[in-house]
């Protein structure tokens, strides 16, 4: 019989997959003409668009209806898990495993591309996710100016919990390290509540892993909402007792973005900066970890809201 549902450890077991890749450019890339259109939202499409194509093209004499018919595989597609993956029982629809971070580099004709898989059905569709990398390869990345086609390259993976790498930073740093929090790109928040949004991305990561393990069903929405309220009061409780010594956070936009949903637009806007943590930070890593690799506040699909921890010697 297998233990009951811890949601202050559970999540933190849970199958996990990192890949370290590379979008070496036909051209370097150009953004700021197209309010909303940025190198994160770029990636983000051209991935999406080429997975609805990949997905089916993996499963034998299938195709994928356009009309609104019903998937004829559900049982073995992979976009119903990795493309808005909707919940029923626990009554919302969640964001994407499948985490894209794309960073420029140096070099103007190279990105930087980071994928995080969370969870055993993202993790298990890993080659479906990187045949939708190398066909948007070929189609190219959407620019001001158009496409641009790109070589992937490298595949380093990283297959550790997020158990195992928050106590391998715990191990790395330290005692008395001063740590950092660097957010790269806008934190899609009102106003830079940490606090809040640490309890809320605790909140989301209990009600994906429920869903991902198939126990949402047999708990139904209240039952999953408790667990999730429990992991939320500890992540705020463990960030209760970690000190922001420096704040050097200020609004930031990406300016609006067309939405095909509602035929209206949204905006990307939120905030950005560095905050200096001293206190209890070893003890709040496994919920400070996350938001590295799946972003914090919303929008984090489309690469808002990237986070780094870093931290130097005392």
């Amino acid at each position: 019989m297998a233990p009951p549902y811890d949601p202050l450890r559970s999540p933190f077991d849970a199958p996990l997959l990192t890949l370290d890749l590379a979008l070496d450019l036909a051209r370097p890339l150009t953004f700021g003409r197209v309010a909303g259109h940025s190198l994160a939202t770029a990636t983000r499409g051209a991935f999406d668009r080429a997975l609805l194509t990949t997905a089916c093209a993996a499963l034998p004499d299938v195709s994928c209806p356009r009309d609104g018919a019903p998937c004829a595989r559900p049982d073995a597609c992979v976009i119903p898990w990795l493309h808005k993956p909707a919940a029923a029982a626990q009554r919302r629809t969640h964001p994407s495993p499948a985490v894209l971070h794309a960073a420029p580099t140096d070099d103007p004709r190279r990105v930087a591309l980071s994928v995080a898989l969370f969870g055993r059905h993202a993790v298990d569709a890993v080659e479906n996710v990187l045949a939708a990398l190398h066909l948007a390869a070929a189609w190219g990345v959407r620019d001001d100016e158009g496409a641009v086609r790109f070589a992937l390259r490298g595949d380093v993976r990283d297959a550790r919990t997020l158990a195992e790498r928050a106590a391998s930073l715990r191990d790395e740093a330290p005692p008395g390290a001063r740590w950092s929090l660097e957010f790269v790109d806008p934190c899609a928040a009102e106003a830079p509540k940490l606090a809040a949004l640490a309890g809320n991305a605790a909140h989301d990561l209990v009600q994906w892993d429920l869903h991902d393990r198939g126990d949402d069903e047999a708990l139904g929405k209240r039952g999953c909402d408790a667990l999730a309220d429990l992991a939320r009061a500890a992540a705020q409780a463990a960030w209760g007792a970690v000190e922001v010594t420096i704040e050097t956070l200020s609004a930031d936009t990406w300016g609006p973005r067309r939405s095909r949903s509602n035929a209206g637009r949204f905006a990307l806007e939120g905030f950005r900066g560095t905050v200096r943590l001293e206190g209890a930070v070893r003890e709040a890593l496994p919920w400070i970890v996350p938001w590295t690799l799946r972003g914090l506040g919303g929008r984090t699909a489309w690469g808002m809201g990237v986070v780094r921890l870093t931290w130097s010697a005392p």
